[in-house]
């Protein structure tokens, strides 16, 4: 097999609408995500990480300058996460606005059976069940930016 390019992202998927920066296990939900919303006629593009230090600066913000949007899906820490050191630069260096952060603090991953987080495989289950509520949070907030630009779109259309 070929080594993995450290350093450097892999883009799951190519896309032009908008850019979800994903690593570990939420790439898969990410991957998901973009199907979903690809049955919708949105093309989100996916760059997964490979690693955190060094993080491919090249790839998420040519991403983020190609697509004008974009969203960075990961589990962790709500307060110094890596996903705010990459919104900070995405934001520095490309222009693009942060129109919304948000995030669901680890607080609130509690096992169905009572209890914190044990990491069992019933919690596990938990974790994905929460993520995908994340990412139909992201994915209505990617929706509703669609139509936004639609109905601005025809508003220009009809004032021509």
């Amino acid at each position: 097999p070929a080594p993995i390019p450290l350093g450097r992202a892999r883009v799951a998927k190519s896309g032009k609408d908008a850019t979800i920066v994903a690593w570990s296990a939420t790439v898969h939900s990410a991957m998901d995500a973009a199907a979903a919303l690809a049955k919708e006629g949105r093309d989100v593009e996916v760059n997964a990480l490979r690693c955190l230090w060094p993080w491919d600066r090249e790839t998420v913000l040519g991403s983020v300058r190609k697509t004008g949007r974009w969203l960075i899906a990961h589990e962790a820490v709500r307060v110094g996460g890596f996903g705010a050191e990459i919104a900070a630069v995405a934001a520095e260096e490309t222009g693009a606005r942060i129109g919304r952060v948000g995030a669901l603090s680890p607080a609130k991953l509690q096992c169905h059976r009572g209890g914190g987080w044990c990491g069992s495989d019933c919690c596990l289950q938990c974790g994905r069940e929460l993520m995908g509520l994340v990412l139909m949070r992201c994915q209505r907030d990617l929706e509703n930016f669609f139509v936004r630009r639609l109905a601005s779109a025809q508003q220009h259309r009809n004032a021509l």
